[in-house]
């Protein structure tokens, strides 16, 4: 589920992955700053070999990618002006690929969760609390 500002502006993505049943599923766009998909591999199947060489990229947002794997929490969603859009309960195997604008979490009950955003991160520069 992509969630959007009033402008169209894609904020967040939300997946259940209990859900994602696709073979092979990336939810962002190729252009994105942040990269996600869901494979869902059968036995013997293979991924061949490969690595990525480097790559000069301008990356222009911190997107993080929440990955909840016990628990339950919710996560209110701001736009890049701080206006409320909505709040997304998480909960076991629950994704949450915030794109832009703001975020806030509450832990509704004890979780745990994985974090994932690009770095180098900078906590001075790349957190600004609202």
């Amino acid at each position: 589920m992509n969630i959007k500002d009033k402008e169209g502006n894609l904020i967040a993505i939300y997946l259940d992955l209990k859900n994602a049943n696709d073979f092979k599923n990336f939810y962002t766009e190729d252009s994105a700053d942040m990269q996600f998909g869901v494979f869902n591999l059968p036995k013997d199947e293979s991924i061949l070999k490969h690595f990525h060489p480097e790559q000069n990229r301008i990356v222009r947002t911190t997107t993080e990618v929440l990955v909840l794997l016990s628990g339950k929490l919710e996560v209110s969603l701001y736009d890049n002006s701080l206006e409320h859009i909505e709040n997304i309960i998480l909960e076991s195997g629950s994704v949450l690929i915030t794109v832009m604008g703001g975020h806030g979490i509450e832990v509704l009950e004890e979780s745990k969760m994985i974090e994932v955003k690009q770095g180098p991160y900078d906590l001075e520069a790349d957190k600004v609390r609202f």
